[in-house]
């Protein structure tokens, strides 16, 4: 057989996804001199060649004179080493034919290991096996917003499994069929990007394009993200604090929130932000900033006033924020820290004018809970200014005056759906629900304070009180049922939880419906 036959031959049998076939056929000694080699012959070793580039192998083909020439495809393949970093989606090919991509896939290569999204909000977690994405056993299926977007989500979960190609500086995800996408890293700077480490405040939050209106908020909505990874703030109504990861353009947190309950405008901002942080919301800094992402979301944070919380991971001390004090007597405040720590200290300044209070605390926090701890103050307290030194601002004062006969910590209350009152009822089944953080616990609730007119029945409840100090985190407390026995009929009279007429429940989301618990039948 003729170094043409077997060349036509070998070109035939060979499929392009068959490179060891390839090579074991491909070393052939040439049987004649390359002055005869007809161009039906060069046209079949072309075909060859062409065959052994695309499948990634070499062919050496040796004359006479045993000179060879080596043709080599891309590497057999690539490490993780080589890949380290977060790449972008830039391009897609169709047919072998390259246009700028519309969505925001990206993947992440550390060593073996891969992760990323799909733009989509799906994430991918991986591993890299010699040069090749293994395809993840799970995938998730969060809709996406466009549909340019949702194609190319398809193809990167469709393209896993394919060799990874770095081609000048840009890693290729290419099928069989020419289809694939292009990523590339992020353009170098040369100055340094800004960190959303520090206290940030809300300015806006909408959802799905709609702003949402969160001024009648019991709180000053605030993120607060550190420098060793530790994650505090409140939303709207409620309190949160755990951990957080900051990435190249993502926030990765966990944490733990108060349950107390959030209605209204108020209640729609925080569900928003909650979602936000719960779904690894994309950072950026623009003119000082903070602009989150994610889950449809978007929010507008600027620096809080004051001290920012600037840490360094190896730093033990970080600042935190003093919530509230009481005042125990003329010379002892018991502090609310608004941290999860058993590792704190506080340093009291004073001056004629004003006591500044310094607290911090070591490590991250354990999730959202009150600190309480007690402070000394060289003299009495008097009219002097409290200020957080971390905030610089005045530090809420709660109230200590209780009404007459009451004792105990602060509870709130509802009527009993299941066991509403009427009119002629002489007794009411109330439910009882400690306002403060306790670990999940409302505890012994005490003979509540009731006091009647004409129009109303006024009924505050405390309950049994938790040491002065201690680390109480917040995870909802349950509502415990006491009934409460009137002197006469309810009649027409409102039933009114008095807790929500003044001291630190009246601006609580407890009451943000008003004070009134039942009123009488129209």
């Amino acid at each position: 057989m003729t170094l043409e036959d077997r060349l036509e031959r070998l070109a035939d049998r060979t499929p392009p996804g068959n490179p060891a076939d390839v090579l074991d056929a491909a070393r052939i000694r040439a049987e004649s001199r390359p002055a005869s080699r007809s161009p039906r012959l060069l046209a079949a070793a072309a075909a060859v060649l062409a065959v052994l580039a695309l499948a990634g192998g070499g062919l050496t083909l040796a004359g006479d004179d045993s000179d060879s020439v080596t043709v080599a495809g891309p590497d057999e393949s690539q490490t993780g080493d080589e890949l380290n970093g977060l790449w972008h989606v830039v391009s897609t090919v169709d047919d072998g034919e390259r246009q700028p991509a519309e969505g925001t896939a990206n993947l992440r290569f550390d060593g073996d290991r891969v992760q990323g999204d799909d733009g989509c909000g799906n994430k991918i977690e991986t591993a890299l096996d010699k040069g090749t994405i293994v395809v993840p056993s799970v995938r998730t299926d969060q809709g996406c917003e466009s549909v340019p977007g949702a194609r190319e989500a398809d193809r990167l979960w469709a393209l896993l499994g394919q060799p990874v190609e770095l081609r000048d500086g840009e890693l290729w995800l290419v099928a069989d069929d020419g289809d694939g996408l292009v990523f590339a890293l992020p353009d170098p700077t040369p100055t340094e990007r800004a960190s959303p480490v520090g206290d940030w405040e809300l300015v806006s939050v909408s959802a799905d394009g709609e702003v949402l209106d969160f001024s009648g908020a019991n709180r000053d909505p605030w993120i607060g993200i550190g420098g060793d990874g530790t994650l505090t703030g409140t939303f709207p109504c409620n309190g949160f604090g755990g951990t957080v990861q900051v990435l190249d353009s993502t926030l990765d947190a966990e944490f733990f929130q108060e349950l107390v309950g959030c209605e209204g405008s108020a209640g729609a901002a925080e569900s928003a932000l909650s979602r936000l942080l719960n779904s690894d919301p994309t950072w950026e800094i623009r003119d000082g900033a903070l602009f989150l992402s994610a889950a449809g979301i978007d929010a507008e944070l600027t620096k809080r006033p004051g001290p920012t919380d600037v840490v360094d991971a190896g730093s033990q001390w970080r600042p935190v924020a003093i919530d509230a004090f009481e005042v125990l007597d003329d010379t002892s405040l018991n502090l609310t820290l608004g941290y999860c720590t058993d590792d704190y200290r506080v340093r009291v300044d004073e001056s004629d004018d004003t006591v500044t209070l310094t607290a911090e605390a070591a490590g991250p926090s354990g999730g959202y809970c009150l600190t309480l701890t007690t402070v000394e103050l060289r003299r009495p307290l008097g009219n002097r200014a409290v200020v957080d030194a971390f905030t610089g601002e005045t530090v809420d004062r709660r109230p200590t005056d209780a009404p007459a006969g009451a004792e105990g910590d602060t509870a709130v209350w509802n009527v009993d759906a299941a066991d509403p009152p009427t009119p002629s009822a002489t007794s009411v089944t109330a439910l009882v629900t400690r306002l403060g953080c306790s670990g999940g616990e409302t505890g012994e609730v005490l003979a509540p304070v009731v006091s009647a007119d004409a129009e109303r029945v006024v009924v505050t409840f405390s309950v049994e009180s938790l040491p002065p100090e201690g680390e109480y985190e917040c995870p909802g407390n349950p509502a415990v049922p006491y009934v409460v026995e009137l002197d006469e009929p309810l009649g027409d009279r409102e039933l009114v939880d008095g807790a929500c007429l003044e001291g630190e429940a009246a601006s609580t989301s407890h009451c943000s419906e008003g004070a009134v618990r039942w009123s009488p039948p129209a």
